[in-house]
């Protein structure tokens, strides 16, 4: 048995914050409370097992079948200034922890892969919230010395599973209120594949790209035509290059352009999130990887 420690990434120290971070075998984040001013970095052991059961040469992982579920991590600060009486930054994150199985096979690489790469995704999301809170401290010292009003920073990771099967595929929220009018909204997909559990792109997706962002394109323009556009703008001629840079996802039913607040529309449009479905589309997408 191979024993490992993971420590967490050291706090702020001109943060007060009211829960200390720390981290478990994935990299997933949890909070501990802890008392007073003090924080020293929380300390997460455990015991993995060194040696990992041989996959069976007799049966192609692609056509076993597996079972995958998941449960949430979630993980909480509040900063403050440094008396602890003015909260300036709530962060809350959020990030799914995946449990894969096989009759047929073992799932200990793809599933510890799995949960690596959130794991990852995880410790970017804390350290943009991390930075925010620094930022909301600056903001409310200038509010204070300047006797003008602060609203608390806000920042919040959330997600939704929307395939989970040989395929796991997420769409990550990120929620940012920096005391303006109102707050801004940002959503990103995320594809692995659970045999493998390595990261799927667009090109692991469909069997020609470009053909299918031109498909894409024509079939996102239909759906739009009639909202809040003007076509002088150029929106329709743009609309491929805007695909090209959008982030996606995979649902049941298909392939999701997910085109944010501000690209194409104003704020009170929202962001746009458009299913391609397989059923339309079913010569662009990789023979049987979706379905």
């Amino acid at each position: 048995m191979l024993k490992k420690t993971l420590i967490s990434v050291a706090l702020i120290a001109s943060m007060c914050l009211t829960l200390c971070s720390c981290r478990d075998k994935y990299g997933h984040y949890f909070f501990e409370k802890k008392e007073g001013d003090d924080y020293v970095a929380g300390l997460n052991s455990y015991e993995e097992n060194s040696s990992e059961a041989e996959v069976s040469s007799q049966i192609d992982p692609e056509k076993a079948s597996y079972t995958v579920k998941y449960e949430n991590s979630q993980g909480k600060k509040t900063v403050t200034t440094e008396s602890g009486r003015i909260i300036v930054c709530e962060i809350d994150v959020n990030i799914p922890v995946f449990k894969i199985s096989s009759p047929d096979i073992d799932c200990t690489k793809s599933e510890r892969a799995v949960n690596e790469y959130f794991g990852l995704l995880a410790r970017e999301y804390e350290l943009e919230g991390d930075n925010l809170g620094k930022d909301a401290l600056e903001e409310q010292q200038k509010a204070s010395e300047n006797n003008s009003y602060f609203a608390p920073f806000e920042y919040s990771i959330t997600y939704q599973i929307t395939k989970c099967t040989k395929i796991i595929s997420a769409a990550f929220v990120n929620y940012q209120y920096l005391g303006g009018v109102h707050g801004s909204t940002f959503i990103e997909g995320h594809t692995l594949s659970a045999v493998t559990g390595e990261e799927l792109k667009l090109d692991d997706i469909v069997k020609n790209k470009e053909a299918f962002y031109e498909y894409s394109a024509e079939y996102v323009r239909q759906v739009l035509d009639g909202g809040e556009y003007n076509p002088d703008d150029g929106y329709e001629t743009k609309l491929l290059d805007v695909l090209k840079e959008a982030p996606w996802y995979l649902t049941n039913d298909g392939l999701v352009f997910v085109i944010n607040e501000y690209i194409i529309a104003p704020y009170s449009e929202g962001a746009y999130q458009i299913t391609i479905p397989y059923s339309e589309a079913a010569d662009y997408f990789v023979d049987g990887l979706v379905k």
